[in-house]
């Protein structure tokens, strides 16, 4: 009886319709131009990782760009000294893309990240540049989902 039960509860819910999108299926685009205002270095990976996603080939959506980045870093621990522990770092960025002159979607991501503070400064300042380059990245990867759902939706 068992069997009957969970074959049929397996019928029903492989039959649902359900398809996992497949990002680089989905990348009808190709970027034509890329506009930054904002944090230089996170404008570097962004780009970087946006690039190696865009479709080359003969597309008929080529989208324009403007991304403004912005780093906020706040205290987010303290000691009992009263020394700074840990720091918080928000990236956020706002985009506008272009399609075409009448097609203009707006935006925003944001990612979050925190990192410790150590004895020597050298080691504080590697932890905040790994940190940042992996936020952005992961600004990156969103922005390229947002994309891929906008165009999607076109």
């Amino acid at each position: 009886m068992r069997i009957i039960i969970y074959s049929i509860i397996f019928l029903i819910l492989s039959g649902c319709g359900f398809k996992i999108i497949n990002q680089s299926e989905n990348q009808k685009y190709r970027i034509n131009e890329m506009e930054f205002k904002g944090e230089r270095r996170i404008n570097y990976f962004i780009k970087s990782k946006l690039l190696k996603k865009s479709n080359n080939e003969d597309v008929n959506n080529e989208i324009t760009l403007i991304i403004n980045t912005k780093k906020n870093k706040i205290i987010k621990e303290k000691n009992i000294k009263n020394e700074i522990t840990k720091y918080e770092i928000s990236l956020s960025s706002n985009i506008v893309a272009k399609l075409t002159e009448n097609n203009t979607f707006k935006f925003s991501v944001t990612s979050n990240g925190d990192y410790s503070v150590s004895e020597q400064n050298s080691i504080s300042i590697n932890n905040e540049k790994k940190l940042i380059k992996i936020l952005s990245q992961d600004l990156a990867d969103k922005i390229v989902t947002e994309l891929n759902l906008a165009i999607n939706d076109l």
